[in-house]
């Protein structure tokens, strides 16, 4: 879809070819000379892009303020922006990738307010607002301040939308965790676990997955098989979730400890397929997985590989981070009550946040 763009949009194409040197200088080691060459020339089309995207949003908000509908061309400024991102991801310690997602927010917003109420998105806007609206949810899961409040569009299309429906639950949760720890309150619905609406999202969702699997072309069974696997890592994974976000520790122990060790068997199941197809998607259930091992130091070994094998196969953007959490996380019993209890702390003592992709 974004390809061919770059054939009209010397913003994209700048974009594109930002994001591939970059991921070329990975191959190299820091200190070699194809790292550096191609670092530069990242920087240099990222400069270019960014260039041209400043020109681009200013005509953007001008057109805004005169009611002009101009949402083809919005939709390759909105690329361009996410590719950057997408970009940015790869080294997030710097948090530039923040300033983009902002910047898509306000691209979003603004052609909503110019568009016909009733106008169907085309596919590939809809496949950048899925993009937008995912990369929003996973940075706010480890973000704890008012910006996590932020408005992000849901996009309602299912066309390009693999894990989508998980993600916009574990978005309802992490809404629902903040404004528990606003309130303070025993009182508040949601103290004593997931409720049942929750959990029937998470059930459907699983559901709406497993026969996903079902209608899309894999090369092999043994793919599709593996895609089974995923989906059902990430149904326990968001289980986790659930519980850790919206029960008390003594309602949660047993359903957390049972979908952790159903994440752990799927992914001793996967040793001997093809992961390197579903790498990117194991970041989330071997991030929540790991946090029911506190304690169980046999079972580290097992998620350190396979964050490793992720790393290996899609590229180590925050992944490194994540795992020193989790290994920071295993060194204090007794410390917090949850890891998000832990992540919140540290969020506001240093403003330190990782990303769960």
């Amino acid at each position: 879809m974004i390809l061919p763009m770059a054939e009209s949009s010397e913003t994209v194409l700048s974009s594109i070819l930002a994001i591939a040197a970059h991921d070329l200088a990975s191959e190299y080691y820091s200190n070699d000379v194809g790292s550096q060459t191609y670092h530069q020339m990242s920087k240099m089309y990222q400069n270019k892009s960014l260039a041209l995207l400043a020109k681009e949003l200013k005509t953007l908000s001008a057109s805004s303020s005169s009611g002009s509908d101009v949402s083809a061309s919005s939709a390759f400024t909105l690329a361009s922006v996410i590719i950057l991102c997408n970009n940015e991801f790869m080294q997030p310690q710097g948090a530039g990738w923040r300033v983009h997602l902002a910047a898509a927010r306000e691209v979003i917003l603004a052609a909503k307010n110019r568009s016909h109420p009733h106008k169907q998105l085309t596919s590939i806007e809809e496949f950048l607002m899925i993009e937008f609206y995912e990369a929003s949810v996973w940075a706010n899961l480890t973000t704890f301040d008012d910006s996590s409040e932020d408005v992000k569009p849901f996009p309602h299309s299912k066309e390009n939308a693999v894990f989508t429906d998980f993600v916009r639950v574990i978005d309802e949760i992490t809404q629902l965790e903040r404004l528990r720890f606003r309130t303070q309150s025993h009182s508040f619905p949601y103290n004593s676990g997931p409720t049942p609406a929750v959990i029937m999202q998470i059930n459907s969702a699983r559901y709406s997955m497993i026969h996903l699997a079902e209608t899309i072309n894999f090369h092999a069974e043994e793919d599709r098989r593996t895609f089974q696997l995923v989906v059902l890592m990430y149904y326990h994974a968001t289980l986790i979730y659930s519980c850790q976000a919206l029960g008390e520790p003594p309602t949660r122990d047993f359903d957390a400890h049972s979908s952790r060790n159903e994440i752990l068997r799927y992914l001793q199941s996967l040793s001997g397929m093809r992961i390197d197809l579903f790498a990117q998607d194991l970041v989330w259930p071997l991030f929540m997985a790991g946090t029911e091992l506190r304690g169980n130091p046999e079972a580290y070994n097992l998620i350190r590989g396979g964050f490793h094998s992720v790393m290996q196969f899609s590229r180590t953007l925050d992944r490194a981070r994540v795992l020193s959490f989790l290994e920071s996380w295993w060194k204090t019993p007794g410390a917090y009550v949850s890891w998000i209890d832990m992540a919140r702390t540290q969020y506001r003592s240093s403003h330190c946040d990782f990303l769960v992709v």
